[in-house]
């Protein structure tokens, strides 16, 4: 029996290294790849983008623009109006036009620099041109909004893509925590109580000016194992 009880220790602990060893390969498809770093921290902009955007929008209309709680909902609630079209558009990019994430990302991040500026600069009293910026941002911001997610299926085997996205998505996640924490160390008030967030929104452009570098030196093409990249006609070592 204690034979037996041994043996069957043994082939335990062989099947449980086995398996260590077969995850830790099958990980390493991904952790190995420099690309999957740059993807993250891409994810980690474009978070930060876009929750710190959300999350200090209705200070902003009612501090620096001096709108009435009704104004603000229905000022807030535009750049939400437009990002249903903006990542259905994404969308129908990415499947029908260029068939590819990272085109899309580029537009959606330099367009975002301009627009995230302009926002901050908006003069109080000027309705249409925060009307109009708040249009633009809620495009842009919300471009790539579904199709970044895309990334990680078209660059991984699919036994590697929910730890990947998990990964990835688990430390983009930090950017929305850090981007409202900074954006509230960078109002400026007056004086008189007056709040200034046009540095808020240079930093959002900011972080939007790297995400735009990490999507142009992002790669697409099929990673298998030993980090092998697969193209149409051969194989090349990444």
């Amino acid at each position: 029996m204690a034979s037996q009880r041994k043996h069957g220790g043994i082939v335990t602990s062989f099947w449980l290294f086995c398996g260590y060893c077969t995850s830790s390969i099958i990980l390493g498809i991904f952790l190995k790849d420099g690309y999957f770093y740059i993807y993250t921290l891409l994810l980690f902009c474009q978070l930060a983008v876009y929750w710190g955007t959300t999350t200090w929008l209705t200070t902003f209309l009612v501090k620096q623009h001096g709108l009435d709680l009704k104004q603000m909902g229905l000022f807030a609630s535009v750049p939400y109006v437009v990002a249903f079209f903006a990542m259905m558009l994404g969308g129908w990019l990415m499947d029908k036009v260029l068939h590819r994430m990272k085109p899309v990302a580029i537009i959606a991040y330099l367009g975002c620099i301009p627009v995230l500026w302009m926002l901050g600069a908006v003069e109080k009293g000027q309705t249409g041109m925060l009307l109009t910026s708040l249009l633009l941002v809620g495009f842009f911001i919300n471009l790539n909004f579904g199709t970044v997610y895309a990334y990680v299926q078209k660059r991984y085997p699919q036994e590697v893509v929910g730890s990947a996205t998990g990964l990835a998505n688990g430390i983009g996640q930090m950017g929305s925590f850090v981007s409202p924490l900074v954006a509230g160390y960078l109002v400026k008030v007056g004086a008189d109580g007056s709040q200034d967030f046009s540095n808020v929104f240079v930093f959002f452009a900011s972080a939007a000016a790297v995400a735009a570098l990490c999507a142009i030196l992002l790669k697409e093409q099929k990673v298998k194992g030993n980090n092998e990249v697969v193209t149409d006609d051969k194989k090349a070592v990444v």
